[in-house]
């Protein structure tokens, strides 16, 4: 939720500064990709027991969250949009770039020139994807913390 309240925050604040932006930013398309951007982390966690010192310095054994990304691994704002398209969501090229693209360069560490290109590509083609990426960022950044 935080995600998608910036993410309509920020797109009245961009459409303020620039006009133009409204048809590049239909709040419908922001709604959605804000909501349904991180929907592959729906499998990922699984109860597990961690280590943490309590109060008075000692290591204790408490309950936490590993993470297994083995039930369908193929990257994560892939598995948001093979989902959402698998259960019957009609999704906008719009909305499948900001959603696919969402992690932007912390995605890319160890992928190829091609798909730095189409990330590029995707930059340049769709503001909904800075929009999303930024309120993400800001919500995890920020809001979160």
């Amino acid at each position: 939720m935080n995600v998608c309240d910036m993410a309509l925050e920020l797109r009245e604040v961009m459409i303020r500064k620039k006009e133009g932006l409204r048809d590049s930013l239909p709040k419908e398309s922001v709604i959605i990709a804000a909501l349904l951007h991180d929907v592959c982390k729906a499998d990922i966690y699984k109860s597990a027991i961690k280590r943490q010192k309590n109060e008075h310095g000692v290591w204790c054994d408490v309950p936490g969250y590993d993470v297994d990304y083995s039930n369908f691994p193929v990257g994560h704002g892939e598995k948001s949009v093979i989902w959402l398209l698998q259960n019957g969501l009609k999704l906008t090229a719009d909305e499948i770039m900001a959603i696919r693209w969402h992690m932007t360069a912390w995605d890319l560490a160890f992928q190829s020139p091609e798909m730095k290109g189409n990330l590029n590509a995707a930059r340049e083609r769709c503001p909904l994807l800075a929009l999303i990426q930024a309120a993400d960022g800001l919500a995890a950044n920020l809001l979160e913390r």
